[in-house]
């Protein structure tokens, strides 16, 4: 994220926006294909189902999904997107037609990795660097 920040300040401000965090992005990405059973989706993000309660709660706070009890089995909870959480993902499918984000997707995780913790020392620096210069300004 912090690479995108420096290179593509439009589209990291657009993330920010939306304050999601990547799983869930990743959930309102899945959902954008069709609608899911509550724990297939759990499978599908790879996270147990009291997590997916959480992160369900959160979206649905903000009224990005919602979630719908089946018509012939009552135990069974379907989650679906709701127009302002397709409106969402399709601001952010913005993000991942980026060039930047693109050149990183042909990386190998080898090389995602290494890069990584090379932008993780980069944005570091940068850090280091703004705040001595502003306490340098704030000096009489």
């Amino acid at each position: 994220m912090q690479v995108i920040s420096l290179s593509e300040p439009a589209l990291f401000e657009l993330w920010q926006s939306h304050q999601l965090s990547l799983t869930q992005f990743r959930c309102l990405r899945i959902l954008q294909r069709d609608d899911y059973l509550a724990g297939d989706l759990a499978k599908r993000l790879g996270i147990q189902s009291t997590s997916l309660t959480r992160l369900l709660e959160r979206l649905e706070a903000r009224q990005l999904v919602e979630r719908v009890l089946d018509h012939h089995d009552r135990r069974r909870i379907w989650v679906r997107l709701t127009d302002e959480g397709r409106r969402v993902v399709s601001d952010l499918d913005q993000w991942l037609e980026s060039p930047i984000f693109q050149a990183i997707q042909e990386l190998s995780e080898d090389e995602r990795e290494r890069l990584a913790t090379a932008l993780n020392l980069l944005a570091d620096r940068i850090r280091t660097v703004t705040e001595r210069a502003a306490f340098a300004s704030e000096r009489p």
